[in-house]
């Protein structure tokens, strides 16, 4: 395990108590201190991978009922009740699987950057924003 991930595991959660301790104690109601702190942890862990992304995305809909700011049947209906968000997995998964978003990225930086300079910057926010449909429909969730 990397020194970042180690940190990562302790740290930010540490860090997060202390962000939403202070920002409760400013004024913010302890309901959004919480899901501060929350959404804090979940951004720390994706951004640092101390925990697997699935797994980390799965902390707000554990922490969230049991530190009582939402009902259970509510946390998890918002996070993955949508059926675009289980089509949006899926496809991103099915995308990766198979090779396609490799295909699909390269493709668009041959298309656009024959002309080089501003085209071939475009053809890799092209290729980008395909190929990061899986972290746009995860953090959409």
């Amino acid at each position: 395990m990397s020194k970042l991930k180690e940190v990562g595991i302790w740290g930010i959660p540490l860090f997060a108590l202390i962000v939403g301790l202070v920002t409760a104690q400013c004024g913010l109601p302890s309901e959004a201190a919480i899901t501060l702190a929350i959404t804090l942890v979940t951004a720390g862990w994706w951004m640092t991978e101390a925990l697997p992304i699935p797994a980390a995305s799965l902390v707000p809909i554990a922490l969230l009922p049991l530190l009582g700011i939402l009902p259970a049947k509510t946390a998890v209906a918002q996070s993955y009740g949508h059926p675009l968000i289980l089509g949006g997995f899926l496809l991103s998964k099915a995308m990766e699987k198979s090779g396609v978003h490799r295909r699909l990225a390269l493709s668009m930086v041959r298309v656009c950057g024959s002309g080089g300079g501003k085209s071939l910057i475009l053809g890799f926010k092209a290729s980008g924003a395909t190929s990061g449909i899986g972290d746009a429909t995860c953090c959409a969730a």
